[in-house]
């Protein structure tokens, strides 16, 4: 957003200003990708807090963000990394107003993460009941993170 001076706030909605740069957007991210695969990733690490001790990672594009991610984590063993998937059908998806969009909602970037494991799959079909299920596991994989981490629990 910043290098091609685009407002950063709506390219985080989903309405039409997004979609009017996100193929553009798509195209960017390869170009970085292709030079250097940890590009993202080593962005949100270099933001993260240095005593971070848990990094949910929520809105990973590729498996080279979240095999990066591990990588890090296993060689710097500061921190613990939970993959979280937020996930709705296709038809939740189409009464929200989303209409697929042929070589943007096809793209890598967008299904290249389709068949890989998760830590925790939080479904967001409009039914508050499973969200709040979804989000009570994911808080109790957090919490016995940090409980690990600060040495209160054996590793069980």
């Amino acid at each position: 957003a910043e290098e091609n001076k685009l407002d950063y706030k709506k390219l985080l909605s989903d309405g039409p200003y997004k979609e009017q740069f996100r193929k553009d957007m798509i195209r960017w991210g390869e170009e970085r990708r292709s030079k250097d695969p940890g590009f993202f990733a080593a962005q949100v690490l270099a933001d993260a807090d240095s005593k971070c001790e848990i990094l949910i990672i929520s809105d990973a594009r590729r498996p080279t963000d979240l095999d990066f991610f591990d990588s890090q984590a296993r060689e710097n063993s500061t921190y613990s990394v939970i993959k979280v998937r937020v996930e709705a059908t296709e038809a939740t998806r189409k009464s929200r107003n989303w209409v697929f969009t042929q070589g943007v909602d096809d793209a890598p970037s967008e299904c290249a993460l389709d068949n890989r494991t998760w830590n925790q799959v939080v479904q967001n079909n409009g039914n508050v009941d499973d969200l709040r299920e979804s989000l009570r596991e994911l808080v109790e994989k957090i919490e016995r993170g940090l409980a690990m981490a600060r040495g209160e629990l054996d590793g069980e």
